[in-house]
């Protein structure tokens, strides 16, 4: 009989998850030796790198990726990176080795409660109740991730559970595609063919759901500006686009004062709304109507609960096909096609000065004394899987070493003096 270990190499074949992102430690050496030579381990020194590195495969593949951590020291090390990929509602698998099985109510050294340190970022936290349980357990986590919503979920795999014997896993096919209600859809095309001044919010869930350029033809269609959300992981729409408005500010009151103009809001793929600081007001004034279209149940609408004014709908979708027939309205007159282009190229013609702020401001301690702010460009995502702002900072030169002051309140320390610090949780 097979061990729980080629059990579970066989099930990562079958998913495609041949690629490992980790930083191990003597807690998953059991899962890791023999490294079979068709699989390929990305090591990073840091655990946060880690996870951030199997974020971005995981965006750029579409596929859940697999993380393997050291217990608890390297599961809270890579806490910040995973409650990221929660909030980009990126697909992973995370793995940590827990203490031997045997004796883990004695809560021994490298033992911990990673169950509980992985929630609440993770959709799915668990720790098999037997060995033979394991493949099973990973091949759960897997469909779970990639479920929409899609985001991180967690197992912990007690160190000599990989040795133990268990039967093959047979791989599932599960579709993951959700359809909206095709009357909701017919009756926000009615909405948008009847509006005059429609606008589209659109957020990182076009892109992930693979309807980048079916939203492109949907503003096209309805002559419609377009909007991205204030704080977005991925671009649902191209940034140089003559209908790209730019981006909705950061609080409450002037989201609703950007978008009273218009009576109709698509949002797609964004929550409605996220603020950061503090600035009261209706979120929709006047008679502004929203429509959500999402794929997470988790981003409540809160312009739907507050406003007295708009209508505001949820559906579940797995891909916005937005340009079917019938799902969009006709393409409209030329008038109004020439107002949206020409308020979306001043908004483009706006300056952004956030880098240019940021390199002005003196650089202490660092050894950085000459830098050319005149080649520092901040450029539009253009196609899909696109970062929010591209930005290149060229000719930054060092000056060798930094100069020190004098040490006024503590006595310079030799070398030979200097204590070993260690910390023997993350060793272990």
């Amino acid at each position: 009989m097979s061990t729980v270990r080629e059990v579970t190499y066989e099930l990562l074949r079958s998913l495609g998850m041949t690629k490992m992102f980790g930083n191990p430690g003597s807690t998953e050496l059991a899962f890791l030796k023999d490294f079979p030579e068709d699989f390929t381990y990305v090591l990073g020194l840091h655990e946060g790198a880690v996870v951030g590195m199997a974020d971005g495969y995981a965006q750029g593949t579409g596929r859940a990726a697999f993380v393997n951590l050291h217990t608890a020291a390297g599961l809270g090390n890579a806490g910040a990176a995973i409650m990221t990929a929660h909030h980009n509602r990126t697909p992973l698998v995370i793995t940590a080795g827990q203490q031997d099985r045997r004796q883990i109510r004695h809560e021994p050294f490298l033992s911990g409660k990673l169950v509980e340190m992985a929630l609440p970022y993770v959709k799915w936290s668990h720790q098999p109740e037997r060995a033979e349980d394991v493949p099973a357990a990973i091949e759960r986590a897997y469909h779970t991730a990639m479920q929409a919503p899609q985001g991180p979920v967690f197992v912990s795999v007690p160190m000599n559970d990989w040795e133990a014997e268990a039967e093959p896993v047979q791989t599932r096919e599960i579709d993951y595609r959700m359809a909206p209600n095709p009357e909701a859809l017919d009756r926000v095309a009615r909405l948008l063919e009847s509006s005059e001044r429609p606008a589209i919010v659109a957020g990182a869930g076009v892109d992930r759901a693979g309807a980048f350029y079916d939203a492109v033809d949907l503003a096209e269609r309805l002559n419609a500006a377009v909007w991205t959300d204030p704080m977005h992981p991925r671009v649902g729409f191209p940034q140089d686009h003559p209908l790209f408005g730019g981006h909705l500010p950061l609080s409450q009151a002037p989201i609703a004062d950007q978008l009273s103009e218009y009576d109709v809001v698509l949002v797609l793929g964004a929550p409605v709304f996220r603020y950061f600081p503090y600035d009261p007001g209706l979120p929709v004034k006047g008679n502004t109507q929203i429509v959500h279209v999402t794929d997470n149940p988790e981003a409540r609408p809160a312009a739907s609960r507050r406003s007295p004014h708009p209508r505001s709908g949820r559906f579940a979708t797995g891909r916005l096909r937005l340009a079917q027939p019938g799902a969009t309205p006709a393409r409209p007159s030329r008038a109004r096609r020439g107002d949206a282009v020409e308020q979306g190229a001043a908004a483009q013609a706006r300056p952004h000065k956030s880098v240019r702020r940021i390199l002005r401001r003196r650089q202490r301690g660092i050894g950085i004394r000459h830098l050319r702010l005149d080649r520092v460009e901040a450029g539009p995502a253009r196609s899909p899987r696109g970062v929010r702002r591209r930005r290149r900072l060229a000719d930054v030169r060092r000056a060798g070493p930094v100069e020190r002051g004098p040490l006024r309140s503590r006595r310079r320390v030799r070398r030979d003096e200097q204590p070993a610090i260690q910390n023997t949780q993350a060793l272990g």
